[in-house]
C-alpha cells in the first residue's frame, strides 16, 4: 500500500526548487541517500542514490525515538499507560536483580513524560556511563539486564528540572512498551501501525537480551519514514481511520519543559523538544544522526523523508528552507517535473565506472597484513574510523566479475566480501547471534599497486573503504569508515537480527 503519486506542479510546487536543493546538497557534500516529498498526501518526488534503492531498509538512528514514542502514544490511547505513570512502576522487576528500595530517590519520581521529553534529570547523554559493563573485554555480553546497569547510575537533577538529550530515556520507554504490551516493540506496532500504513519489513537492533534499543536501531524504508511523517501531518488519521489520537499528536509536537541548554545548538535544534520530536524553524521533525529526517510541515501541507550520511545535518535543513519552501505555491511546469524526475533518477554515491581510471590488475591473488595506510596517505576517510586492530588479514582473489576479499578477524573469524568491478556486488557478514550486516561493494585497481573498494553497509548510512597497497616489501591493507558509526568502528555492532 503505497502513497499515491503526483507531479510537483499538479500540487502547486515548482520542481525547480527541488532540483536546486538536490544540486546544492551535492555541491556542499551532504551525501543524500534518498529523498521523498509529499504534499496533500501525494508523493511528488522520490529518488535514491545508487546502490541504495526504495525497497531497502535503512538505519534511522534517532528517528527510532519517534517510532518508540508513537508506540507509547498508542498505549496511552488504549488506556494502558498514562504520561504521569512513574517509570519504575512500569518496568519488569521480575527480571531485575536491583533492589528497588535502593534506587536513588530521584528515580522514584521519573515519569513517562520525563522520558519522552528528555527531562529525566541527566546533565548529558548518560548512555555510555550508564551501560558500562554491558560487555566484557572480548565483546561478549555480560550476564546483566541493562536496566540494572542504568538504575545504578544516579540522576544528576530532579526529573523535569533540566533538558539533556540522551539515550537512556528512550531505552527505558522501549522496555516499558514491551512490558506493558507483553510484546516486542515491533510486534506491538505491527498490527496497530505498520500494517494499517502498508509498511513491509522493519528491523531493529537490540540489547544482548533481545530487547529493542528504542532510541536507535530501527531499520525501515524511506517510504516508511515518509508515512510516519504523513501520519503526524494528518493528525493521526490514515485513510479514514484514527490510528493515533489527535491529542497525542498535539502533545508530541508541543515543546515540553526546560529548553536545550547547549549554547552551541544549531538553529533547528534550539526551537524546543516535545515527545521525542524536535521543533524546527519550520514545522517539526524526527531526526537521526548523519542526516535521517522525518519532517512535518503543517503550513505547507507537506511531509519530507531524507536519509543521508553527513556530519552537518543543519546544512540539509538550511538548504530545504532556502530552496524548497520558496517553491511551494509557485507556478511550475511539466518540463520542470520531467527534469526533476531525471535528476532524482540519476542519484549515485559514486561516478559511473567509465569516468574512473581504474587499472584492472592481472594479479590473481594477493595476501596482505594490516597496516595503517590512512596514516601514510592523504585520504578523505578519517583515521578515527579505522576498524579495530583484531581485523588482521586480507586475501584478495580476482573473479570474472570483480574480486573476492576474505577478511580475517582474530576475534570473530573469517568473512568474505564480494566486490564488483563494473557493478555493485552484494554480500553479507554473518556475526552469529549478533545478526548480519548486508554489504554492497564496488572497486578496482587504481594503480598497479593500489586497490581500493567502496563497501556500503547498505542497510545503514555508512560505508567504509578497503585499501590494499603492494608497493612495499610486503602487501598491506587497511579498513576505515567514511564516518565512524555511533556504535563505534566494530562492524559487528551494526548487525541486525530482529525483524518485525
Amino acid at each position: 500500500m503505497n502513497l499515491p503519486r503526483a507531479t510537483a506542479h499538479e500540487v502547486s510546487i515548482d520542481a525547480r526548487g527541488l532540483i536546486e536543493f538536490l544540486d546544492a546538497a551535492e555541491q556542499q557534500g551532504c551525501d543524500l541517500h534518498s529523498l521523498m516529498v509529499s504534499r496533500d498526501g501525494q508523493v511528488i518526488a522520490q529518488g535514491w542514490a545508487a546502490p541504495y534503492s526504495g525497497d531497502q531498509v535503512h538505519l534511522l538512528y534517532s528517528c527510532s525515538k519517534m517510532v518508540t514514542a508513537t508506540a507509547v502514544g498508542l498505549l496511552v490511547d488504549e488506556g494502558k499507560l498514562d504520561l504521569r505513570d512513574r517509570v519504575l512502576d512500569r518496568l519488569p522487576w521480575w527480571l531485575l536483580k536491583t533492589d528497588r528500595s535502593l534506587v536513588h530517590g530521584w528515580w522514584q519520581d521519573a515519569t513517562i513524560s520525563h522520558c519522552l521529553s528528555m527531562t529525566l534529570g541527566h546533565d548529558d547523554d548518560a548512555w555510555g556511563r550508564a551501560t558500562a559493563g554491558a560487555f566484557d573485554a572480548a565483546w561478549q555480553p555480560a550476564d546483566v539486564d541493562w536496566i540494572d546497569l542504568i538504575l545504578r547510575t544516579d540522576l544528576d537533577h530532579e526529573p523535569g528540572s533540566t533538558f539533556a538529550y540522551n539515550q537512556v530515556a528512550t531505552y527505558l520507554l522501549s522496555r516499558v512498551v514491551s512490558h506493558v504490551s507483553g510484546q516486542s516493540l515491533l510486534g506491538y506496532l505491527r498490527p496497530r501501525l505498520f500494517d494499517p500504513l502498508g509498511i513491509g519489513d522493519v528491523a531493529t537492533q537490540t540489547d544482548s537480551a533481545g530487547n529493542a534499543l528504542g532510541f536507535t536501531g530501527v531499520h525501515a524504508t524511506t517510504e516508511t519514514l515518509l508515512k510516519l511523517a504523513q501520519l503526524y501531518l494528518n493528525e493521526g488519521r490514515w485513510e479514514g481511520a484514527q490510528l493515533l489520537s489527535a491529542d497525542w499528536v498535539r502533545r508530541a509536537r508541543t515543546p515540553f519543559g526546560p529548553s536545550n541548554r547547549d549554547p552551541e545548538a544549531d538553529p533547528d535544534w534550539d526551537q524546543g523538544y516535545g515527545f521525542s520530536i524536535w521543533n524546527a524553524r519550520h514545522g517539526y521533525r524526527g531526526d537521526g544522526a548523519f542526516g535521517q529526517f522525518a519532517i512535518v510541515l503543517p503550513h505547507q501541507r507537506m511531509a519530507i523523508a531524507i536519509t543521508a550520511e553527513t556530519a552537518d545535518m543543519q546544512r540539509i535543513l538550511d538548504l530545504l528552507w532556502q530552496h524548497v519552501l520558496p517553491a511551494v505555491d509557485r507556478p511550475g511546469s511539466a518540463d520542470s517535473d520531467a527534469l526533476l524526475a531525471e535528476r532524482l533518477g540519476s542519484m549515485s554515491l559514486l561516478p559511473p565506472r567509465d569516468e574512473r581510471s581504474d587499472v584492472l590488475g592481472e594479479v590473481e591473488e594477493v595476501i596482505a597484513g594490516r597496516a595503517g595506510l590512512i596514516e601514510q596517505r592523504r585520504d578523505p576517510y578519517g583515521r578515527s574510523g579505522r576498524f579495530p586492530s583484531h581485523w588482521t588479514g586480507l586475501r584478495l582473489n580476482s573473479t570474472d566479475a570483480g574480486w573476492t576479499a576474505t577478511l580475517d578477524s582474530a576475534v570473530l573469524g573469517g568473512f568474505g566480501i564480494t566486490i564488483g568491478a563494473d557493478d555493485w556486488a552484494t554480500s553479507e557478514l554473518e556475526f552469529g547471534d549478533r545478526g548480519t550486516l548486508a554489504l554492497t561493494s564496488r572497486g578496482g585497481w587504481e594503480t598497479s599497486d593500489r586497490f581500493v573498494a567502496e563497501v556500503v553497509a547498505i542497510r545503514t548510512p555508512h560505508r567504509f573503504r578497503l585499501i590494499l597497497d603492494r608497493s612495499g616489501s610486503e602487501p598491506t591493507f587497511d579498513l576505515v569508515w567514511r564516518y565512524c558509526p555511533l556504535t563505534g568502528p566494530e562492524p559487528a555492532a551494526l548487525a541486525v537480527k530482529a525483524w518485525g
